[in-house]
């Protein structure tokens, strides 16, 4: 399963603004892996408690209330469950021997250079696959 933790509005459809599949393209660039030119990236963590820590950790050490738990829009965060054995193709960088095939150091996918990131994440992109797992958090980025 993977999950992800989006702003939701209840009577979205899943792939429009408050659905869980809604990606803003507009909002993308910062990340690691985001080209938003050529794909959109969901990322989305293999256990629940990841997805939702991830999304509350910049309230680290304040209190956190039901108004942290909603974005400027209003609307609620969620957690949405996903299964990910429908996706035909995801590249395992957290797998050595797919590392070795691409000639890629663990330090390449985890550093903080987005050259070097937005490298590997295009050659993913153009060869077809629907996403990629591994990196510093073991997430799952796919494309949209």
């Amino acid at each position: 399963m993977l999950y992800r933790v989006f702003p939701q509005t209840v009577d979205a459809a899943i792939d429009e603004p408050g659905g869980p599949l809604y990606v803003p393209r507009a909002r993308q660039g910062r990340g690691r892996h985001d080209q938003p030119a050529r794909y959109g990236a969901m990322y989305a963590s293999r256990q629940g408690q990841s997805a939702v820590a991830e999304a509350i950790q910049a309230f680290r050490g304040r209190v956190l209330t039901d108004a942290r738990l909603r974005r400027m829009s209003g609307r609620p965060l969620a957690l949405a469950a996903f299964r990910d054995d429908v996706l035909e193709r995801i590249v395992d960088l957290d797998d050595p021997a797919e590392l070795l095939a691409r000639g890629l150091r663990p330090s390449a996918v985890a550093t903080r250079n987005r050259a070097v990131t937005h490298a590997v994440a295009r050659e993913i992109f153009q060869e077809g696959a629907q996403g990629s797992v591994g990196g510093p958090r073991s997430k799952r980025r796919g494309r949209m």
